[in-house]
């Protein structure tokens, strides 16, 4: 009766022949049971192999070879809840002008310009606890952990903004090399804890959020609020970032937070929000 329950435990099938009983010795047992442990762990490392190499796949933009937006579900969500006993901060950049640069010099161009950007981008984020995600179209992600204030982040991304603009790509038009400038946009927001401790703490697609409104208005807001509103004059190459007093501020070009007098306040948060991405200003590329 024990033997037949040790054969159920471990799926083995105990069934006792006409008019006797199969045999089977201690020592016996014991090596089928590790037999089958040793064949149960390759199969269960074969699984998780799989998996990863799965998830990777399903989580990696094939163009830039950056993160794409099924990242955030699937590793940033844990992630910032580990990162907000340290703070985090999330950057959105975007393009400018993009839509004209496939107008202008093809899709293959536009295709060597996007990685051309994921580049710089993935260089300047050198730590373990940076990440950076093709977000969409032309639009990035980047998750700074560790990263304590908004001063912080805003430098960062002013640094990120001047490396897009001080880098030049060479194209093909027409059959002939051209050299093209590009430029970014970015928005910042940092995560704010609960005052005092009360209050749930932000959830990381609300710091997205607040950073998206900011990079809609580094790309110039449309008048009033109007979804297709005239936009403010070259909105565009700028950093925005949320003070997280429901602010949204312009920095300057080439400055720090700490140095530079931070121009008028832009929009409160409660104000319209910002409509769908589709409707960012009109695209122009600068050719070098």
């Amino acid at each position: 009766m024990k033997r037949s329950r040790i054969f159920e435990e471990y799926g083995l099938e105990f069934e006792p022949l006409p008019g006797r009983m199969v045999a089977v010795s201690r020592s016996q047992l014991t090596r089928l049971l590790d037999q089958y442990r040793d064949n149960a762990r390759i199969l269960t490392r074969r699984h998780e192999k799989i998996q990863r190499k799965l998830v990777k796949q399903a989580t990696k933009d094939p163009l830039t070879g950056l993160h794409n937006r099924r990242f955030i579900g699937t590793t940033l969500n844990g992630l910032q809840r580990i990162a907000r006993r340290r703070g985090y901060a999330v950057i959105m950049g975007d393009l400018d002008e993009f839509k004209d640069a496939n107008d202008t010099y093809g899709h293959t161009a536009g295709d060597i310009i996007l990685k051309h950007a994921a580049r710089i981008l993935k260089r300047k984020a050198k730590r373990s606890s940076d990440h950076v995600l093709r977000y969409g179209g032309e639009e990035f992600l980047m998750f700074l952990g560790d990263c304590r204030g908004i001063q912080q982040a805003a430098k960062f991304a002013e640094m990120l903004r001047r490396s897009i603009q001080e880098s030049s790509i060479t194209v093909r038009l027409n059959g002939k090399p051209v050299e093209v400038k590009i430029t970014c946009s970015f928005g910042v927001a940092v995560f704010t804890a609960p005052s005092h401790g009360k209050g749930q703490p932000e959830t990381l697609d609300m710091v997205i959020h607040r950073a998206d409104q900011a990079l809609y208005t580094a790309k110039g807001k449309p008048a009033n609020g109007k979804k297709n509103g005239p936009r403010e004059k070259d909105a565009r190459n700028r950093v925005c970032f949320d003070d997280g007093l429901g602010h949204l501020q312009i920095l300057p070009r080439s400055s720090s937070p700490k140095r530079a007098a931070i121009n008028t306040t832009v929009r409160s948060r409660t104000a319209p929000s910002r409509p769908h991405r589709a409707s960012h200003s009109k695209h122009r590329v600068e050719p070098g």
